[in-house]
């Protein structure tokens, strides 16, 4: 067991990450996505065992001591099945990127590879979802039931689009990141400005038809991140950009677009033209779960401490909160001082981000806008596979910042 396995183990998941509620599906009767739960408890053994030998610098501490806090939340009067989907969607993921951080001389500088994997694994992702915009029969094949039968596959607007992630929310997410992505593929030229412009419209088409606003804000925040650190690439961009602009306003004032004929366009034109309108936003049904969620901490104890892992989660019928923002869901589970901890983390994590010497910046800027901004509206704290990414990339680029650092 050695480096070599744990760059391996992750980059395995990785792989198969987005595919895995579908690989269940193919492989059935066979449990497929114990895959993930095996890959996870032996990165946390082989981790642990090398704590001994590890030395503890002044970040590396603060992380000793935030994983220790994240720890003791293992301990609460939940319901069990909501404590286990804590402790697995949760805790495991905060222990394995705290201790790849804690760790940092046994790890290699990964980052490269993960986001190529990342870009790689998204352009099948890309290319189901167009498919499933002109024959949704493929959801079917894919998952073994109809697509109408999925949770929030559809809105008085029209369907959604879900690809291999099982929620439209979930698809705008992960194809955001992968435009993060390919941004990096482009500024490190292992893909040309064509590729990339071809991805770049097919993100926004298949985002666009996920009908994810938050998904779509994110993207647009991402793209003048680019646009104004790019350098010779804010001209093609810019192209870009005022292409889909084009083609957004054709699509809505061309009634006679034979492939709009299923959606209801004026509907549609109100939820993405009211993208900037602050009551889309304080009148939405999130911010009452938040109002709901937040009465569940009434008292200084639970202010302070939290209510314990595995309290917030969608499946309401085993006692789970519903909150929808990963903010609030880290305050409720692990109190003011489990958030405190995060937002410092955060903090140093945009720090480190910016200070990185290569086109990795590009894409550590660009992911952690992303969160930030979609964090607002999922619980991407416990929401595999962003849970996953964001501990991994995370510890990935403080790791990446802490090399570049003593290399001068």
């Amino acid at each position: 067991m050695n480096v070599t396995y744990i760059e391996k183990s992750i980059l395995v998941l990785f792989f198969i990450s987005p595919f895995l509620v579908v690989f269940n599906h193919i492989f059935n009767p066979i449990p497929f996505s114990l895959i993930k739960e095996l890959i996870q408890l032996q990165l946390i053994f082989i981790l642990l065992s090398k704590v001994i030998d590890a030395k503890l610098e002044r970040f590396e501490l603060y992380c000793f001591i935030f994983l220790v806090y994240m720890l003791f939340h293992i301990v609460t009067v939940n319901d069990f099945y909501a404590w286990i989907d804590g402790v697995r969607y949760q805790l495991g993921y905060i222990t394995i990127g705290l201790l790849l951080i804690i760790n940092r001389q046994h790890y290699p500088k990964m980052l490269p590879k993960l986001i190529s994997v990342l870009f790689y694994v998204s352009c099948p992702v890309i290319l189901i979802a167009t498919i499933e915009f002109f024959d949704s029969k493929i959801i079917e094949l894919l998952y073994g039931e109809s697509k109408s039968l999925l949770n929030n596959t559809e809105l008085a607007l029209g369907e959604r689009l879900i690809s291999t992630l099982v929620n439209p929310i979930n698809l705008g997410i992960f194809l955001t990141l992968g435009f993060v992505s390919a941004y990096f593929m482009l500024k490190e030229k292992r893909i040309n400005f064509a590729i990339f412009f071809i991805y770049f419209l097919f993100v926004l088409f298949v985002v666009f038809f996920t009908f994810s606003r938050i998904a779509f804000l994110a993207i647009l925040l991402v793209s003048f991140y680019f646009l104004f650190s790019g350098g010779s690439y804010i001209k093609k961009i810019l192209l870009c950009i005022a292409f889909f602009i084009v083609v957004y306003a054709i699509t809505f004032y061309f009634d006679n677009l034979l492939f709009l004929n299923n959606f209801n366009l004026e509907l549609m034109q109100e939820r993405f033209f009211n993208i900037s309108n602050s009551n889309t936003y304080v009148e939405n049904s999130r911010v009452q779960n938040w109002k709901v969620a937040l009465q569940n901490i009434d008292t200084i104890l639970l202010s302070l401490w939290g209510l314990g892992v595995g309290f917030i989660n969608p499946t309401v019928e085993v006692g789970g909160i519903v909150v929808e923002n990963m903010f609030i869901s880290i305050l409720i589970e692990f109190g003011i001082i489990g958030l405190l901890f995060y937002i410092l983390y955060f903090i140093f994590l945009v720090i480190a981000s910016f200070r990185l010497k290569g086109n990795e910046r590009y894409f550590a800027v660009g992911f952690l806008i992303v969160y930030a901004v979609c964090g607002m509206g999922n619980d991407l704290n416990r929401n595999f596979p962003f849970v996953f990414y964001f501990w991994i990339f995370s510890a990935a680029i403080v790791l990446t910042y802490k090399k570049e650092k003593c290399s001068g």
